[in-house]
């Protein structure tokens, strides 16, 4: 039988419609409730990719449709004849993952609204903020605002290639601008860095820099200094000179690049560096109940949510974990969640009133509470694995596994390398659907696995440690 199913176009059709006479929207609390199931499997569901057989027939079940009306017959087969190569059909757009798409933008939209103002002149945008806070997700809602001006974007990620040169940077994205006439691309860096300043001069992109950082000399926990090759400050500044400029630049970074805030400084009206903070209480109350844990804001469980909110300062990927752990391990429960786990966060609250600060804008005490928040979080994140590794020691192992791979995997593709490996294909998929709801494992819009860069980071090590134990 079958551990997983898919739903027909058909099938899709009647639970729509049956959902609608209920006046749910498609992934409704009660309907999570019912199941149980996090919002990303509900996403899988109504974009035909397989999901969990018990999750299947309960999706089905709570609008009153017989799951064998649903089901797609031919995936069904395919599975079953253990023939689960089968290649699925995709929708030209992707549902959008709800964890990096919903509540990443919560609370930032007069944010994003104020830099579309300064659209016009603003030619170089900074980013910055702690891992996990939301600086891509923002970057790239920005790049999809303003596309349309531009005749290109060309985005950059420094998180998958952080050894790559200035020269290949230059010279890949050059001849990556297919659209802009007679690019003569040169060999040296000093040539290929007036080339590009002349092609961003005069044909209009949008170049988004993601992870930047990775170009910096420094790590994580004390933050970054300056760049490891003296051509990106040099590239920078002359962008920043220019008298004429067709292209912006969005840059994300995990710290404010001092180099570059050096010149931008000079160029108030081209220049803008943004540090995303946490969501604020209000935002953070509309992402709990998005992740399904609705409740009465003068409630005894909302008090917790909120003091949990408050220890973590509305940091979203350490909330995003913490709230699938209140519906994965507690049943939604915070009350029980509170009674195991709540001397994390009071410890927590007497560490922030032992370092209570009242900072100002550039207060030279901020990179130190920005340290002390990473390491907040980073450990926070560690917690999450050691409980994985004791409740579910094969999911915990398929995480690991999966920091090896810095691209975004297809699902069927890490079956197929966990099956070589002696798995088998119903143990394989229980593990990653146990991580897709515990929010450490996520969903990209084309339907691949990836993992968030601070998790990845985390499960690397632990990885490695796998390995020097090993030998």
């Amino acid at each position: 039988m079958a551990d997983t199913l898919r739903a027909s176009e058909e099938g899709i059709q009647r639970i729509d419609q049956a959902r609608q006479r209920k006046r749910w929207n498609r992934t409704a609390d009660a309907w999570l409730q019912a199941i149980p199931a996090a919002r990303s499997t509900m996403n899988r569901f109504w974009s035909r990719q397989p999901v969990r057989r018990e999750i299947f027939i309960g999706i089905c079940d709570a609008v009153g449709i017989p799951w064998g009306e649903v089901v797609d017959p031919i995936l069904q087969e395919g599975f079953e004849n253990n023939s689960w190569g089968i290649a699925l059909a995709q929708p030209e757009e992707g549902v959008p993952d709800p964890d990096l798409e919903e509540y990443l933008c919560v609370g930032r939209e007069e944010l994003a609204a104020s830099l579309d103002t300064q659209l016009p002149t603003l030619r170089l945008l900074v980013v910055t903020g702690i891992a996990g806070v939301g600086k891509t997700v923002f970057a790239e809602n920005l790049a999809r605002r303003w596309q349309d001006t531009y005749k290109q974007c060309l985005p950059i990620n420094f998180e998958v290639r952080p050894d790559a040169s200035f020269a290949e940077v230059a010279t890949e994205s050059l001849s990556r601008l297919h659209n802009c006439p007679a690019i003569d691309i040169p060999v040296s860096p000093e040539q290929l860095l007036e080339q590009w300043l002349e092609v961003l001069a005069t044909y209009p992109c949008l170049v988004m820099m993601d992870s930047l950082e990775n170009l910096l000399r420094g790590y994580e926990l004390k933050g970054w200094s300056t760049f490891r090759e003296p051509y990106w400050e040099e590239f920078f500044h002359r962008l920043l000179g220019l008298e004429q400029c067709a292209s912006k630049v969005i840059i994300t970074s995990q710290d404010v690049l001092g180099q570059v805030e050096v010149h931008g400084l000079r160029y108030r009206y081209r220049y803008r560096c943004e540090q995303l903070q946490g969501l604020a209480p209000a935002a953070q109350h509309i992402f709990f109940r998005e992740r399904g844990l609705a409740l009465r804001p003068d409630s005894k469980e909302w008090t917790y949510l909120a003091r949990i909110g408050a220890a973590y300062e509305g940091h979203p990927l350490s909330l995003q974990v913490i709230a699938a752990e209140v519906r994965t391990v507690c049943g939604r429960d915070v009350s029980a969640y509170w009674q195991r786990y709540g001397q994390e966060i009071e410890a927590l609250e007497r560490l922030q009133a032992s370092r209570s600060l009242q900072l100002q804008p550039y207060d030279w005490r901020l990179a130190q509470v920005s340290r002390r928040l990473r390491k907040t979080v980073r450990d926070r994140i560690e917690r999450s694995f050691s409980r994985l590794q004791s409740d579910l020691p094969d999911a915990y192992l398929v995480l690991c596994l999966t920091s090896a791979y810095k691209e975004p995997i297809a699902e069927a593709d890490l079956i197929h390398s966990l099956v070589r490996q002696g798995w088998g294909r119903e143990r394989a998929q229980a593990a990653i659907e146990a991580l897709l709801d515990r929010s450490l494992l996520n969903m990209d819009r084309h339907y691949r696995l990836r993992q968030h860069n601070l998790i990845r980071s985390v499960a690397l090590d632990r990885l490695l440690c796998f390995v020097g134990e090993a030998s």
